[in-house]
């Protein structure tokens, strides 16, 4: 064979197998850019995709797989990831809340006390003054020729005294009775309030409305008691 047809063909041969790298390459890079751009939109903030429905106008969410139209039907954790991106997106475009935040709700430490029913107990009217008969007891060491030593007198109760009876008659039988409740008498003569292994300087003092109630109870009963 001629070697001039062999080098035009050998030419060719280059030539066409040029042309075909350049076309492999060409469709690999459209195929790379058309992979690209399917892959841009799907990013999103933190796995959130936000689009607006081409019929309504209307705002969807695309989050963990699932396509949210209303908030409601989002759970707990994907409506926080949400509301942290909003406030992202404000602080980006430099918005600054302007209203009111709404003030979180904290349940209530202490417990409504149900109210225990105070039972009417029969009293008896205690006179203001008492009067007590000398009693006389044996001395436990009596002296020589058997003398007996002398009485001591029994001191009459005090207003505080006289209360406090009142009201352990009134809730005998009762949860203020295995509570401890008892009123005392302080050093400067006021009332003080005896109740849970605690004791209060006063009645208001007292936390417990039933307590509280119970005592001005027995105290309007010494009050209207007969002198």
């Amino acid at each position: 064979m001629n070697i001039t047809i062999l080098l035009v063909i050998a030419g060719a041969g280059i030539i066409i197998g040029l042309l075909i790298g350049l076309m492999i390459n060409a469709l690999r890079g459209e195929s790379s850019k058309h992979e690209t751009q399917s892959e841009t939109p799907t990013r999103g903030i933190d796995n959130i995709l936000l689009w607006h429905d081409s019929e309504g106008g209307n705002l969807i969410v695309d989050l963990d797989g699932s396509t949210f139209v209303r908030a409601s039907e989002m759970r707990p954790d994907q409506r926080s990831r949400l509301e942290t991106c909003y406030s992202q997106l404000k602080r980006f475009l430099g918005v600054q809340d302007t209203g009111p935040r709404p003030v979180p709700t904290t349940p209530p430490l202490v417990q409504p006390v149900k109210e225990i029913p105070i039972p009417e107990v029969p009293i008896e009217p205690i006179p203001a003054k008492l009067s007590f008969e000398t009693i006389v007891m044996p001395s436990a060491a009596a002296g020589k020729g058997g003398k007996k030593a002398a009485p001591e007198p029994i001191k009459p109760l005090s207003i505080v005294g006289e209360i406090d009876e009142i009201l352990q008659n009134m809730i005998d039988g009762t949860p203020f009775l295995e509570r401890g409740l008892q009123l005392v008498e302080t050093p400067s003569h006021t009332i003080a309030v005896w109740i849970d292994h605690h004791q209060y300087e006063n009645i208001d003092a007292v936390p417990d409305p039933d307590v509280q109630q119970v005592i001005h109870a027995a105290v309007k009963k010494w009050e209207d008691k007969p002198v």
